[in-house]
C-alpha cells in the first residue's frame, strides 16, 4: 500500500475571502493564520465574526501523481474530519459527499484519477444556512 499525503497548503475561498490554507486546518484557521480577521477567542470578536459563518467555503488544490502511482489495484481517497457537511470533487467530478466530523471517509478514485496533475475541490455549506434547511 503506497500513501500519498494531501495535507499541505491548499487555496481557500468563500464570502470575501481568497487566501492559502493549511490542512489539516479550518475557515478560521486559515484566516487567523494570514491576519484577515481578530481573534475570535478575545473579547466580543467571536460575536462581530458570525456572519462569516453564513457563506459556502471551498478548499482546492493540485497535487501530481506518477505512472508507478496509479499501478495499484485500488486507488482509495481518504478524508478524516471533514467538517461538516461537505461535497469533494475531483478532476472536476463530484466523487462523494460527507456530513459526520467524527468519521473517516474513503471514495474510489481509480477511474478519475490520471498520471501528471490533478485538482480536489471541497466545498463545505454554511452550517448556519445548512441547519435553517431541518427541523
Amino acid at each position: 500500500m503506497k500513501t500519498i499525503d494531501l495535507s499541505g497548503t491548499w487555496q481557500m475561498s468563500g464570502g470575501p475571502f481568497h487566501t492559502d490554507a493549511s490542512v489539516p486546518g479550518s475557515v478560521v484557521s486559515a484566516l487567523l493564520e494570514n491576519k484577515l480577521i481578530e481573534d475570535p477567542y478575545l473579547g466580543a470578536n467571536e460575536a462581530e465574526l458570525q456572519p462569516m459563518f453564513e457563506h459556502d467555503y471551498t478548499f482546492s488544490r493540485s497535487f501530481v501523481l506518477t505512472e508507478a502511482d496509479l499501478a495499484c489495484r485500488r486507488i482509495v481517497l481518504r478524508c478524516d474530519g471533514l467538517d461538516t457537511v461537505c461535497r469533494l470533487f475531483l478532476n472536476g467530478a463530484e466523487i462523494g459527499a460527507a456530513d459526520n466530523m467524527h468519521r473517516s471517509y474513503r471514495f474510489e478514485v481509480g477511474d478519475l484519477v490520471r498520471p501528471g496533475e490533478n485538482s480536489i475541490r471541497l466545498t463545505f455549506t454554511s452550517p448556519v444556512a445548512y441547519s435553517r434547511t431541518l427541523d
